[in-house]
């Protein structure tokens, strides 16, 4: 595969009159607050729509405490408060999450869109971030995959180069993730590679990963995975690339997956296919899929096709019917045609379709139940007014509605939910806009 080895060397009181205001305003919708008011490293802008909480809350003393919280116990307030990491990359793309220090908490992997380099960030005391540099030399940066992928304790980088067509592994030199880092190129003739996730697809303890690529004529792009078969990660020879489904388009991988939506116990995953005409070849149609894994992974994956009538940016998957099936499907058209809107899809109900929102461009579409009440929130960026918003459901109403939302510049793909305050709950997610850089936002406040 024409592998190559690169060395790098890494260097608030609020009047009488506003509180009366807030009483009258609805429960599911608010007003923006203005762009451009944060000026620090951990500056935040603050809106608390009037989703109040009903019961007393306890602190919580430490992490493991609160995995045995009820869901009646774990109310609060849908919130976006934003706080910045870093404005000086250009469009923070490609993140991921991975303990890369050994602190025990995870570090943010960030790679830039316009720029080409990968980074990863500590936190520091009094809510700053500070970043090391991974790699640089890249031409577009849309995505990271971080796992221990010889089983060594230190963590290792997938870099995903769209413009520059290829797939490389990054490799700390030393015992210091602050210092060296080494590359390898595993796949050159990745044509506008986008995202991937990491699997233990043979089942052997080593963890393989999962990875779309665009293409860019016809019989090129789709969804391809990569088998690590040994401890020497920079040896060409221990890596070998699988085909799952060669379609052009291929663009996102549910980051909920893998899930058992075949049957059989097995890791399937939801995908979805994007459509940019006079960059992909003309004869992309876009749509979501279930692609099945067969009991040879090695064997052609098994296609569902959930939805064929639009184009998706992100897939996402979780409980959206209420009735604890976590196979339902989030998905969100973009303006790569006439066709937008945000919709559910049913797994238990032959993918029936509800409609969210029957407009608007929607990119990083992402579920997760951020309350634990059993039953996901929805959290995407509306491209078209550039705002970030999260959806709940409304038990009185019978459908999701809008909770809080956050002027935003274009949020880019990733968002991912973690305990980033240290409280013991993921109620906080990670996000990059372009061409701001990126940030960090608490979407539920429970204390």
């Amino acid at each position: 595969m024409n592998l190559s080895i690169n060395r790098l060397n890494t260097k608030s009181k609020i009047s009488r009159f506003i509180l009366v205001a807030v009483l009258f305003i609805s429960l599911d919708f608010h007003q923006p607050v203005t762009i451009g008011s944060y000026r620090q490293a951990d500056n935040t802008v603050h809106h608390y729509p009037t989703c109040n909480y009903t019961v007393p809350l306890r602190s919580l003393q430490d992490s493991s405490e609160s995995e045995s919280f009820l869901a009646s116990e774990l109310n609060g307030i849908f919130t976006l408060e934003k706080h910045i990491i870093d404005t000086g990359i250009t469009e923070g793309d490609g993140q991921s999450l991975a303990d890369i220090n050994g602190d025990g908490t995870n570090n943010l992997i960030v790679g830039t869109g316009n720029g080409g380099e990968v980074y990863w960030y500590e936190k520091l005391s009094g809510g700053r971030w500070q970043k090391h540099l991974i790699a640089k030399g890249y031409r577009e940066v849309e995505g990271t995959i971080a796992g221990d992928f010889n089983g060594n304790g230190q963590i290792e980088i997938i870099i995903l180069d769209q413009r520059g067509n290829r797939v490389d592994i990054a490799q700390q030199a030393t015992d210091d993730p602050k210092g060296e880092w080494l590359t390898l190129t595993l796949d050159p003739d990745a044509s506008f590679v986008q995202q991937g996730i990491i699997m233990d697809i043979t089942g052997n303890g080593n963890p393989d990963f999962i990875y779309a690529y665009e293409g860019s004529s016809q019989g090129d792009g789709g969804f391809y995975w990569m088998e690590n078969k040994g401890e020497n990660l920079l040896d060409p020879d221990n890596w070998e690339k699988h085909e799952i489904l060669q379609i052009e388009g291929a663009w996102w991988i549910d980051y909920n997956s893998p899930r058992d939506w075949g049957g059989h116990g097995t890791g399937d995953i939801a995908v979805s296919v994007r459509e940019i005409r006079g960059r992909n070849p003309g004869a992309v149609n876009g749509g979501i899929y279930i692609l099945k894994q067969p009991a040879n992974p090695r064997d052609n994956w098994i296609k569902e096709a959930v939805d064929k009538s639009f184009p998706v940016l992100q897939v996402s998957s979780g409980d959206l019917t209420g009735n604890g099936d976590e196979r339902d499907l989030v998905a969100g058209a973009c303006h790569d045609s006439e066709h937008t809107g945000l919709y559910i899809y049913d797994h238990s109900n032959e993918w029936q379709r509800t409609v969210i929102e029957n407009q608007h461009n929607w990119w990083g579409t992402y579920a997760f139940d951020i309350n634990k009440n059993g039953r996901s929130e929805i959290v995407s960026g509306e491209r078209s007014g550039n705002t970030i918003r999260i959806y709940a459901y409304n038990e009185s109403l019978k459908r999701y509605v809008l909770k809080a939302s956050d002027p935003f510049l274009k949020p880019d793909d990733q968002i991912i939910f973690d305990d980033i305050d240290g409280n013991g709950n993921k109620t906080e997610f990670f996000v990059g806009s372009d061409p701001d850089g990126i940030f960090w936002y608490r979407a539920f406040r429970i204390n």
